[in-house]
C-alpha cells in the first residue's frame, strides 16, 4: 500500500483525494474545504450547515391590526427585526387569522421593505404572489409561504396587507416564523 494514499486517522486536516465506489461511511465529522460531488443519494444525519440553521417568530405587541382601502402599495401592519451573521436564505411563513370586511384581502411578508409577492395596491385587483381571502366579516385561516436570499446584518420582517375598494383587513393573532438558512 502507498502511504501517500492513505488518509490517516488523526485530529489534524491532511490533503487528500479520494472517491469511493460502491458504499461509504464517514464515521465523525468530515469537512469539505472544496467542492464535493455527490453522484447518488447522500444521506445526512446530524447537523447541516455546521449546526447554524437559526429558527423562530416575531409576535406583533397586539391581537388584531386592521387597514382600511385604498392603498397604493403593500401596507405593514406590524413589524419586527432578526440579525442574520451571514448570508442566508431566510424560510418565512405568516399564520394567523384574518377578517376581510365586505370584500377581498391580500397579504405578503416585507423584507426590508420589498415585498416577497409582487407589487400591488387596492385598485390592482391581483397581487400575484400573495395569498388571497373574500368574505364578509368571517374569520379565514391566513397562510402565507415564501423565500428570499440577505446578506449579514438585521433585516427588518413585516406583515403586510392590501385591501380591496372599499374594504377593511384585519389580520388577527398572527406570527411570521423563520428559518435563516446559510448559503
Amino acid at each position: 500500500m502507498d502511504s501517500a494514499n492513505v488518509i490517516l486517522n488523526t485530529t489534524f486536516p491532511q490533503p487528500a483525494n479520494f472517491n469511493i465506489t460502491g458504499n461509504g461511511k464517514v464515521g465523525g465529522d468530515m469537512n469539505v474545504g472544496g467542492e464535493m460531488i455527490v453522484d447518488g443519494d447522500l444521506s445526512v444525519t446530524g447537523r447541516v450547515f455546521g449546526g447554524q440553521t437559526v429558527t423562530g417568530y416575531l409576535q406583533p405587541q397586539n391581537w388584531t391590526y386592521s387597514k382600511v382601502s385604498p392603498v397604493t402599495t403593500w401596507w405593514p401592519l406590524w413589524s419586527g427585526q432578526i440579525s442574520v451573521a451571514r448570508p442566508s436564505l431566510l424560510w418565512l411563513s405568516l399564520n394567523g387569522y384574518w377578517t376581510p370586511g365586505a370584500g377581498e384581502c391580500y397579504a405578503t411578508i416585507l423584507v426590508d421593505e420589498v415585498p416577497l409577492a409582487a407589487p400591488c395596491g387596492t385598485n390592482q385587483g391581483q397581487c400575484w404572489g400573495a395569498t388571497y381571502s373574500s368574505g364578509s366579516g368571517e374569520r379565514f385561516p391566513l397562510g402565507y409561504t415564501g423565500f428570499v436570499s440577505v446578506a449579514a446584518g438585521t433585516h427588518t420582517l413585516a406583515a403586510a396587507v392590501v385591501p380591496g375598494v372599499g374594504d377593511t383587513c384585519s389580520i388577527i393573532g398572527a406570527r411570521i416564523f423563520y428559518a435563516i438558512i446559510p448559503q
